[in-house]
């Protein structure tokens, strides 16, 4: 446990740096990157990485727009939606609100059929759970393990968030 202390500080004093350097603690732009700090507790945090234009796009998007409005997202401004999902994750004392797979770029028809299944009845389970498309997020699924497994990688042989920050 203690390990794990020693990283989890390393990596949130070094998120805070990050975040320092733009004048704000816990928002902060690195490279293509944007950070947003949506909860934290003694031991852990809930950081929220996002590239702006790809966020509004995803808030842009007609299907998502509404089911957000279903869950009191009145507008789609990326400010407006952050701070929303962060009084909402605080409403969930456990497990998250099931319209943070919208900001996950979770597929719409995924994420609705997890809240109309209970979490049951899905098709396969890898980064979510999945409920159409099985072929297709099977190879993204895939592709984010092997992502996962580098960046694991090489924040294990000491790079920093920075340097972990790639531009697109």
């Amino acid at each position: 446990m203690q390990r794990w202390m020693i990283k989890y500080r390393s990596f949130m004093q070094s998120l805070r740096s990050v975040f320092a350097k733009k004048g704000n603690p816990w928002t902060g732009f690195v490279r293509a990157c944007r950070y947003s700090l949506l909860r934290e507790h003694e031991t852990r945090a809930l950081v929220y990485v996002y590239r702006e234009g790809l966020l509004q796009k995803e808030l842009e998007n007609p299907e998502n727009a509404a089911f957000l409005k279903s869950y009191g997202y009145e507008n789609t401004d990326i400010a407006y939606a952050l701070n929303r999902l962060k009084t909402r994750v605080a409403e969930c004392k456990e497990g998250f609100p099931h319209e943070i797979g919208v900001f996950l770029n979770y597929p719409l028809g995924d994420v609705i059929g997890f809240i109309e299944n209970k979490g049951h009845n899905y098709k396969c389970k890898g980064c979510w759970k999945v409920y159409c498309n099985e072929c297709e997020t099977q190879k993204t699924f895939q592709r984010y393990q092997k992502c996962r497994n580098v960046y694991l990688r090489l924040w294990k042989q000491g790079r920093s968030v920075l340097q972990l920050t790639v531009a697109v």
